[in-house]
């Protein structure tokens, strides 16, 4: 008869209603009639389906129900990788170089694992694979240094991130003894 219609959502989480919406002066034939769960109904691993019915104020169609979808583990989200060195700003030859990063999860999950992977002079540098720290016996003078991290929560994995460029500067000579000759000196000498 072409009135305006109404349909139904009736969202389920782990079985249980948790939240109903209704969309009103639909016309018969429309296609694409949306209706969306928040994110504040649903955790990870929880099980999500939908109930859709149509009704034209008198009768109403039968339930068409959606299949089940489970939530899955968002990935973390790095957000800062800083290198330094143990002398910074110095940054020289004879300073250990140190990895610190920060990450976000959405789910609230810790850290199960980390990959960290070092460049020099942008080539990687496999013999330093997951150190947190490289002893400064692995700088020289000029050399440009970067690492890049990846870390897990569970079963989901961060998107590399890479740290800011560290440039290695060259540590000054150090005199350890001035002897001064001859033992005695004389005013004519």
């Amino acid at each position: 008869d072409n009135d305006p219609g109404i349909v139904n959502f009736l969202w389920y989480v782990n079985g249980v209603n948790v939240y109903n919406q209704t969309r009103n002066n639909i016309l018969n034939g429309t296609m694409g009639v949306i209706s969306n769960l928040s994110s504040t109904n649903f955790s990870k691993d929880d099980q999500i389906n939908v109930s859709v019915h149509a009704s034209d104020g008198i009768i109403n169609s039968t339930p068409i129900w959606s299949s089940t979808l489970i939530v899955q583990d968002t990935p973390p989200i790095i957000t800062n990788a800083i290198l330094s060195s143990t002398d910074h700003p110095l940054n020289l030859t004879d300073a250990n170089l140190t990895s610190m990063w920060y990450f976000f999860d959405l789910d609230g999950d810790n850290i199960t694992n980390r990959n960290i992977s070092w460049y020099k002079d942008s080539n990687i540098q496999p013999s330093l694979f997951n150190l947190d720290t490289i002893n400064s016996s692995e700088t020289q003078k000029g050399e440009v240094w970067q690492f890049n991290i990846s870390v897990e929560t569970n079963t989901s994995w961060s998107n590399w991130y890479g740290s800011n460029l560290l440039t290695i500067e060259n540590t000054p000579p150090v005199l350890s003894n001035i002897l001064l000759t001859p033992g005695v000196v004389y005013t004519n000498d």
